[in-house]
């Protein structure tokens, strides 16, 4: 019996599965471009920062659960509120005290890789007093 039942659940998903799209007579498939669409994997690594900033700029700047919790992966390197600008969310006064001569004037201008370089530099300083919430709430302080 259960076999049976297996037999009708995938038969009913097959009528779920979508078509190849069809090809114009009067175009070849080999005209149509392909595009290279990055592994999960990959987009990951491509954002990947040293640790332990990723979470804390998720934190900083990301979006919050339900629960109060950063979500993962929900960084914005190029924040602005007016006031706080950049993932870290760096004051102006900070960012421009830290900044390197060939970075630019505001840190959400700034590539991430300039925004961690910054924070390392207000980290060695500071420590971790100039992210109070987010760093106690990692467990980083």
């Amino acid at each position: 019996m259960s076999a049976l039942l297996i037999f009708y659940g995938l038969l009913a998903l097959a009528g779920h599965v979508a078509e190849p799209p069809a090809v114009s007579p009067t175009h070849d498939a080999a005209e149509h471009t392909h595009l290279e669409v990055p592994t999960s994997d990959e987009v990951v690594a491509a954002d990947t920062v040293p640790a332990p900033w990723g979470r804390l700029v998720d934190c900083e700047s990301g979006e919050w659960d339900a629960d109060g919790n950063p979500i993962p992966g929900t960084r914005d390197w190029a924040y602005d509120d007016g006031l706080f600008r950049g993932g870290p969310n760096f004051l102006h006064s900070t960012y421009a005290a830290y900044r390197g001569p060939d970075m630019p004037e505001y840190a959400d201008d700034a590539s991430r890789w300039q925004q961690v370089e910054v924070a390392e530099r207000v980290l060695a300083d500071q420590g971790w007093r100039a992210s109070p919430t987010c760093s106690r709430m990692l467990g980083l302080r």
